[in-house]
């Protein structure tokens, strides 16, 4: 078994890696919620996570920095946030409403850069060098760079037919082909190096196996110290709305990474308690964060309202947020739509209030009382959501025999513990007030509005009331 590059004290002069990352030791001066979007800001910044123990930054004349300049539309992706902005986080009617702005302290560029850095650390460990390992780190930093402005806004909207794997090829043939080819020649790239990225992207191969691994602990690091910060700085505890799970890898944050190997072309987690643990977390995440019907209320307003206006008033196609950032949509909104970012989250001192249904039928006439009187309402089904997905039948642990197989074949009762995380808390049905009524709304956005609502009544097979 290969010693792993964590299991020693990183010096502090710095540890050059693979693709043109340097590791340092954690240091709290550097931490940080600016947002690096330029090349040069994005080669200067210091990337760290409270809880690993690193940082890590891009040499200016190292491999990413070159990829960085030869195929400038990989640099989007600093430019559209991983999850949507809040200028105030609230969770749950009953916690404190936290000042923002919150941006879950990574934007997508971040976020790539994260699963480069951790890549370099496996090919470091298994002494993977050269044209290989860049090629691995390069799959890892392009992944997310073909995601449409708005993210999963836009992904929705366009129902699935627009998602950053589904476009990511577009990079090498239309993007930027001059530059990729110029990238191979210069780095000796293998000719397979496209493909091989976009097979990463969709978890095809070893590479791509421990891109799932390497992909879904970058979201749950960073989420959760960013949710513990913002909490922290304000001088409260994480609420207990968000469950043990969460409060225990807020106090201990976990990494999966140093538990990662391979053997046989297969990617592995040489400790099942630690693949357990880390798919209870990130669990955890699905059903008290990011489909939390309070962290919809954004979303749903922008999906259901906002880009519709833009669209109406701009002509625009939903295939054009795949070369725009969240700030060029928001300034696009703003003048044409007549919407100020996140003005919805506190009007007149009220804030968005949540009501819950058994039934999709009792929701929507709930929705018409309300639009009766003159009030906005939203609906929203945690059914029409992606469903999740436990994970235990896809990644891998050694069994008593020595045999790699799923962690469900190799533990079933811990794989059940697991997937009964997998069930939403909330009423699967619900309808979020806005603090408006409709004369608060500009043309556009009233249009939208009405256009959303007539949609529904014409939809209803959308959201039945047994999915």
């Amino acid at each position: 078994m290969a010693k792993h590059l964590l299991d020693e004290p990183i010096p502090p002069s710095g540890l050059p890696l693979e693709g043109g990352i340097t590791l340092f030791p954690y240091d709290p001066k550097f931490d940080s919620d600016y947002h690096p979007q330029t090349i040069e800001e994005i080669l200067q910044h210091r990337y760290q996570i409270p809880g690993v123990p690193y940082g890590y930054q891009i040499d200016p004349d190292g491999f990413l920095a070159d990829v960085m300049r030869r195929m400038p539309a990989t640099r989007r992706q600093f430019g559209v946030y991983q999850l949507q902005r809040l200028d105030t986080y609230y969770i749950d009617p009953n916690v404190p409403r936290i000042p923002g702005p919150h941006e879950f302290s990574h934007v997508r560029g971040t976020h790539a850069l994260d699963c480069a850095a951790a890549t370099a650390i496996i090919c470091n460990t298994h002494g993977i060098i050269g044209p290989l390992a860049l090629q691995m780190i390069l799959a890892e930093f392009c992944h997310d760079s073909a995601t449409p402005a708005l993210g999963d806004i836009i992904f929705v909207l366009s129902r699935k037919q627009i998602s950053e794997d589904a476009e990511l090829k577009r990079l090498f043939t239309e993007l930027e082909p001059e530059g990729f080819r110029s990238l191979c020649t210069t780095w000796s790239l293998p000719k397979n190096t496209a493909e091989f990225v976009v097979n990463t992207a969709n978890g095809i191969g070893l590479n791509g196996e421990l891109h799932k691994f390497i992909d879904a602990r970058s979201y749950a690091l960073r989420d959760l110290a960013s949710l513990h910060r913002a909490y922290q700085r304000h001088g409260y505890e994480l609420p207990a709305v968000f469950g043990e799970i969460l409060h225990t890898a807020t106090r201990e944050p976990f990494d999966i990474l140093p538990h990662l190997t391979f053997e046989q072309g297969r990617s592995y987690c040489r400790d099942a308690g630690a693949l357990a643990r880390f798919l209870k977390i990130r669990l955890e995440l699905w059903r008290r964060l990011y489909t939390n019907p309070q962290c919809k209320s954004t979303e749903l307003l922008y999906r259901d309202i906002v880009i519709q206006a833009l669209m109406s008033e701009t002509n625009m196609q939903l295939r054009d947020f795949l070369a725009l950032t969240d700030d060029d949509v928001q300034k696009m909104i703003q003048e044409k739509v007549g919407f100020f970012h996140n003005n919805h989250v506190n009007r007149r001192g009220e804030w968005p209030t949540i009501d819950f249904f058994s039934s999709w039928s009792a929701a929507t006439e709930a929705e018409a009382d309300l639009y009766r009187q003159g009030t906005i309402g939203l609906l929203y089904s945690q059914l029409s959501d992606q469903k999740p997905d436990a994970k235990t039948k896809r990644h891998l642990v050694k069994n008593a025999a020595g045999r790699l197989v799923s962690l469900k074949e190799a533990y079933p009762e811990a794989a059940a513990e697991i997937e009964s995380l997998g069930v939403p808390i909330h009423p699967h049905f619900c309808m979020i007030r806005y603090p408006w009524r409709r004369d608060d709304f500009s043309l556009p956005m009233l249009k939208a509005y009405h256009a959303t609502r007539a949609r529904r009544q014409q939809e209803p097979e959308i959201y039945p009331d047994h999915l």
